[in-house]
């Protein structure tokens, strides 16, 4: 079998996981939805929710379209089942958090779990429906970059309509750029096989520019997404689980079933779970188990492209048993370059969650409605991204080899730093972006982000000072027996005085 029809396989196209074609309108027979499709299109305010379930109400359930639903093409039924997640979603939330629901018509939710059945998947917004299966080119000649993508469908308030767009746009970039990565690990597989090791580096090298130009792009989120309206439409793509808003889970007319579900996280990128399999790294049992949940909310044959990664050969364990230091520089700096892109990942969580939710304990002030958390310190997935994110990073960093590649030099970069040790990334970068889009005043402040993740940003010397005590206890110890020994100086000086 050759790489391309593997590929086709798992339903991978040049742009990694994104299809090669999309439809961009709803099979004529399913017209019926079309006035709800406008009416989202409109990008209506919040206030408009009333209207827009009554128009739901009103739309009739055809017995016809649901007779359909086995004979329809796959791209129907894809096209389809990401419509109905975002009709859905909003007819949960368009009222905002205090008026929403937990059971859906029959009108929407029957063909939506009727089309997750169809696909294999669960009726839920996921990370396929918002990003991956929701993205379109603006120009169709020109590639996959944020400012050439839209959303086929935005359910987002007016407000947050243009962050809720820039969130997928990046998302979707870095997917796109994962095509080219996707096609270097089918390389590295293919000429382990062979054992020609200049072929695997070579291709090692590429997928750490590669995961250069994906930290990059999510780089871009401050510019693209305003932490504020991140705060408003999140609820949007949030899951069922809360027992709060689903006390029995969603309920759908006419189906027995309840679903308590999650919503569309990263976590469930394929491509992110591909690159974790590919350096075969170790995750907690914990964590583990999660993505293997996360991986439950994918497209099965993107779910099967994961499986096909984890059987052998292994590109860790070849470099492992090889010995040859510059192969395992190659690949162990391929994992620094992944680590880093954590890094900024988690910098992004860092200041769109946590800073959120300072905000909201700092200030006095009621949030509207429609900006209220729901979700308290987790993720729109439901984890608890700080302590989750920080054991990702750490468990990264342990799929280095670290077989002498602190010495090994790249032949085509042979003035470049060799070091595989725990780089630092620079947020200068991320942070001239940030400082665009916050005021001075916020810009000044400082993060409080774990010593290991990244050090690069502006101090006053009491908070470095601080950072480093609470980093090494010796020197806390030190630095109080001196206080306290100037101290009885100062003291002993004044009594003979």
């Amino acid at each position: 079998m050759s790489e391309l029809q593997t590929l086709d396989e798992f339903s991978v196209s040049e742009w990694g996981f994104l299809p090669r074609t999309t439809l961009d309108s709803l099979p004529a027979s399913w017209n019926i939805f079309q006035p709800v499709l406008d009416f989202i299109q409109a990008h209506q305010e919040s206030i408009s929710g009333n209207k827009y379930r009554e128009l739901i109400h009103n739309t009739p359930l055809r017995e016809d379209l649901i007779n359909q639903i086995p004979t329809l093409s796959n791209q129907e039924v894809i096209y389809l089942y990401t419509f109905f997640s975002m009709v859905c979603q909003k007819y949960i939330w368009c009222c905002g958090p205090e008026k929403s629901v937990d059971t859906l018509p029959k009108q929407i939710g029957l063909p939506y779990y009727l089309l997750s059945k169809r696909l294999g998947l669960k009726p839920t917004l996921s990370y396929a429906t918002l990003v991956l299966w929701n993205v379109r080119k603006k120009n169709p000649e020109k590639p996959y970059t944020i400012d050439n993508i839209t959303l086929a469908i935005n359910i987002a308030p007016k407000q947050f309509y243009e962050s809720l767009e820039g969130f997928c746009a990046v998302h979707a970039a870095i997917e796109a750029k994962g095509g080219e990565m996707i096609q270097s690990m089918m390389t590295i597989r293919e000429s382990i096989l062979t054992d020609e090791k200049d072929k695997i580096k070579l291709s090692l090298k590429k997928i750490s520019q590669y995961l250069k130009e994906l930290r990059s792009i999510l780089s871009e989120m401050y510019h693209y997404c305003d932490q504020e309206a991140f705060w408003g439409f999140r609820i949007y793509i949030g899951g069922t689980q809360d027992k709060n808003y689903f006390p029995e889970g969603l309920k759908i007319e006419g189906v027995e079933e309840t679903f308590s579900l999650r919503g569309g996280s990263g976590t469930q990128s394929p491509l992110l779970q591909a690159l974790d399999r590919f350096f075969h790294v170790e995750h907690n049992p914990e964590a583990r188990s999660y993505f293997d949940e996360m991986k439950s909310y994918m497209y099965p044959p993107h779910a099967k492209f994961l499986d096909f990664l984890e059987s052998k050969p292994h590109i860790r364990e070849y470099v492992k048993e090889s010995h040859d230091e510059e192969l395992a520089h190659a690949y162990d700096k391929a994992v620094m370059e992944f680590v880093n892109y954590r890094k900024v990942h988690f910098k992004l969580v860092h200041d769109y969650i946590f800073w959120n939710i300072k905000k909201d304990e700092d200030s006095k002030e009621q949030r509207e409605p429609e900006k209220k958390n729901i979700f308290g310190h987790k993720g729109t997935g439901g984890t608890d991204p700080h302590v989750f994110l920080l054991d990702v990073i750490d468990r990264t960093l342990n799929a280095r080899v670290n077989v002498k590649s602190e010495n090994a030099k790249s032949k085509d970069s042979p003035n470049e730093s060799t070091s595989t040790s725990d780089q630092e990334v620079n947020f200068e970068a991320i942070e001239n972006v940030r400082h665009r889009q916050i005021s001075q005043e916020n810009s000044n402040q400082v993060s409080e982000i774990p010593h290991h993740v990244g050090r690069n940003r502006k101090e006053t010397f009491s908070q470095s000072l601080l950072r480093r005590i609470k980093e090494n206890q010796l020197l806390s110890i030190f630095l109080l027996s001196l206080f306290n020994f100037a101290l009885l100086i100062l003291l002993k000086a004044y009594i003979c005085s």
